[in-house]
């Protein structure tokens, strides 16, 4: 089973990345029961990209690694950054 949180700059999503390069859904990380992680660009303005070999390569859906740098427009995380980003939002809720 797969656990999936929506990246972006709108106020539905799980992982808020607020800068205007961002689209409001701009991307969705999925967990595998086994902790690996999944990357599907959400048909962003500015696309979704990781760094492969020291190059920016397009992502459209693809496995990722946790400390792989990614790129959503203009904003650089890594899969387990984005992770601790839910992880503020949740414990902001209370």
């Amino acid at each position: 089973m797969m656990r999936s949180y929506r990246i972006g700059r709108g106020a539905t999503c799980e992982i808020i990345v607020d800068h205007k390069s961002v689209s409001r859904l701009h991307a969705e990380l999925s967990v595998s029961a086994d902790g690996r992680y999944y990357l599907t660009d959400c048909n962003s303005r500015a696309g979704s990209f990781k760094q492969d070999n020291g190059e920016w390569v397009r992502v459209r859906q693809s496995f990722v690694e946790p400390t792989q740098p990614l790129k959503l427009g203009e904003q650089e995380l890594t899969a387990e950054e984005a992770m601790e980003r839910r992880s503020a939002k949740i414990s902001h809720k209370v």
